[in-house]
């Protein structure tokens, strides 16, 4: 069990470090707090910004819940609240 532990974290630790490496090097162009935040404002289309809206809006802990209440409750609950 202990092999399979080492090599679930040299997976992560890789995944974590190519992370990284790629942040960093998208991030070497960026010298001020705006372009930090922001990026390029032509390059965000529409679609880019609802949809990030959308996601922030709708994440991962309201579609858990969902399932969890529909799973707990029942279906009834899913009708009700949408």
């Amino acid at each position: 069990m202990s092999h399979l532990l080492t090599i679930d974290t040299a997976v992560v630790a890789f995944y974590l470090l190519i992370t990284l490496i790629i942040g960093i090097r998208a991030g070497r162009g960026i010298t001020t707090m705006q372009q930090y935040t922001i990026g390029d404002p032509k390059s965000h289309t529409t679609f880019i910004v609802v949809a990030a809206i959308f996601a922030t809006e709708v994440g991962g802990g309201s579609t858990i819940g969902t399932a969890e209440k529909a799973f707990t409750i029942g279906l009834i609950w899913a009708l009700v609240e949408f």
